[in-house]
Parts: structure tokens; sequence; C-alpha cells
């Protein structure tokens, strides 16, 4: 399925090879935190904190020479197809990855290319790290997948992270027009 402001959200993630620029990503586990907030107003502070936080360690480390940390959380850099999985590879996975709610991966999907109404048809896959910055994405019903996204839809609630509970970026790995 589709989602309008994936596009949107996935946009700004390849400007972070120019000097200067950094994004605080502030999905999945924070979102989770943004809902409890609704609910004990106090909380918000803390929701907001998030990504301030991550902008100042950014231009402390970036700009200001401050020691590295980890600043990002894992990006998609490529995938590999081997028979009927998908192994993606993500930078800035500084050494692991995790989930944040310890349940198994969620939101990727896998497609075999085929279309729908003018867009490729998707469906929902398993997911599972096999190393320090791969994950295997398959589904059962594709058996010769092409393509894989991850996060697309607005209401995604991902919870891919790495070690250091840097929430992931959402990606898709076909370059159809949206």
């Amino acid at each position: 399925m589709f989602a309008g402001n994936c596009f949107y959200r996935n946009r700004p993630a390849p400007s972070i090879k120019f000097h200067g620029i950094g994004i605080p990503v502030a999905g999945t586990c924070a979102q989770l935190i943004e809902e409890s907030a609704k609910m004990c107003p106090h909380m918000r502070k803390h929701v907001l904190a998030l990504g301030t936080g991550r902008l100042t360690d950014i231009a402390l480390v970036k700009t200001y020479g401050q020691p590295e940390r980890p600043l990002f959380g894992p990006m998609y850099d490529s995938h590999e197809i081997k028979g009927d999985k998908v192994l993606v590879k993500f930078k800035y996975s500084y050494g692991g990855m995790k989930t944040c709610d310890g349940k198994d991966l969620n939101w990727f999907e896998v497609s075999d290319g085929t279309k729908g109404t003018r867009r490729l048809n998707h469906v929902k896959a398993q997911a599972r790290t096999v190393g320090p910055d791969t994950v295997e994405v398959w589904s059962p019903g594709v058996k010769e997948p092409k393509f894989v996204r991850f996060g697309w839809h607005t209401l995604a609630r991902f919870n891919l992270t790495n070690k250091d509970g840097l929430p992931a970026v959402s990606f898709r790995t076909d370059k159809d027009p949206l």
C-alpha cells in the first residue's frame, strides 16, 4: 500500500551526504512515547527533547569536533537477492541492530515486480537480523523477490534500531515514480 507521507519523510535521507546536514529520525519508538504523551501531557517535553538532543549531538560532533558517537539510526545502504530472500545492508548500525520492543522485526515488505494499478504489489514480509549490519527479508508468498521496502506507510510504527536505540530510516529499493 502506498503512503504519501513516506515519500516526503524519506526524501531528506540522501542529503546527509552533504557537509553540515543532519537528520534526527523521530519515528518508531519516539512515536510510541508521543502516543503515551497524549495521555500524560507532562511527557511531551521528553518527546521534543529526543529530536533536539539528536540535532545537538550531530552539531557537536560534525561541526564542533567533539568525540565521535552514534548519531544516526540504521539507513539503507544496499541489497542483494539470494534465492527467495533479500539481504539488506545498512550503514550506521554501529556494530549491531535490535528491536526497540523485543519483538520480531516489522514493517518490511517485498515485491516480485508485478504491478497492480500503476504501483508495485508489495506483501508483508518476515525479517531477521543475520549480521551486525544486515537484515534478511522474505515472504512465503514471493518466490522471486525483486524489491523490498521498510516502514513505507503513514501509520508505520516500526521497531528496528541500532544497538544504541536510534531508529532506522524508512526506504524502498525500487525506483518507480510515485
